[in-house]
């Protein structure tokens, strides 16, 4: 499997595009779909029969709002083949809903090929070819699900967005490569998870490599320094940037 980084920013980063990841291997997905991140997914995948599958972790603006002019341009396109939108059961309105408020008249059913949605929660285990999904709930301001990718005896795992749980963190155990939120350095906040607690956790929980991202625009400017201070010979602690790619 394929790990590109599409962006790793939070909300509100004037230099970095909203977290969005794309996994590429037997399924063709992408973890999550923020506004500012669907030219880089264009820039790199200009097929636009390329995408099998996207996942919504959260109904979060910069995790969701780009799917309408990522979907209508694949419509323009004269796409063909159904895409895959797996979210929370909850959340299937919502992402329907988005459509009609960004585009009037472009309503799901008037696209060139079929959505389907694939509702989950935190117990479901799904099945698309040779690929498994796996979910957990995290500890965020809405209910926010991480995602575990299987192929081939390999895994990828994506907290999303929040604090790390008990059943997350199970979630995590002994993947290949954990893609986790790091909004904080440390210290403790409702909704986001700190670095230094997601070292830790990661570490217990035998992670081979742990790449943060989401992290705050402030903290960001001062990552350099953090970088030296946080790596250790316990766990392979990746700080991706836009653009970067990864292969387990």
């Amino acid at each position: 499997m394929k790990i590109h980084f599409l962006g790793v920013g939070e909300a509100f980063d004037e230099k970095e595009p909203n977290t969005s990841i794309l996994i590429k291997g037997q399924l063709n997905i992408l973890l999550d779909c923020g506004y500012s991140a669907v030219a880089n997914f264009w820039k790199n995948y200009p097929h636009s029969s390329f995408l099998d599958a996207i996942y919504i972790s959260h109904t979060h603006a910069d995790h969701y709002f780009g799917l309408p002019s990522l979907l209508l341009r694949m419509s323009e396109e004269k796409r063909k083949k159904e895409v895959k939108i797996i979210c929370q059961k909850e959340d299937v309105k919502r992402i329907a809903d988005s459509f009609r408020l960004a585009y009037r008249g472009a309503v799901p059913d008037k696209l060139s090929f079929k959505i389907k949605f694939i509702p989950i929660d935190k117990e479901t285990v799904l099945k698309i070819n040779l690929t498994t999904l796996k979910f957990a709930q995290t500890s965020h301001a809405v209910p926010n699900l991480a995602i575990r990718i299987e192929e081939d005896g390999k895994s990828i795992c994506y907290s999303g967005d929040g604090k790390f749980t008990q059943e997350s963190a199970r979630l995590f155990q002994k993947t290949n490569f954990l893609i986790h939120e790091g909004y904080l350095l440390k210290g403790d906040n409702p909704y986001h998870g700190n670095m230094i607690g997601v070292i830790k956790m990661a570490t217990e929980r035998k992670v081979k490599n742990l790449a943060l991202v989401h992290i705050n625009r402030q903290i960001r400017k001062k990552l350099a320094a953090i970088k030296r201070k946080l790596q250790n010979k316990d766990i392979n602690l990746l700080f991706p940037d836009q653009g970067s790619s990864f292969t387990i």
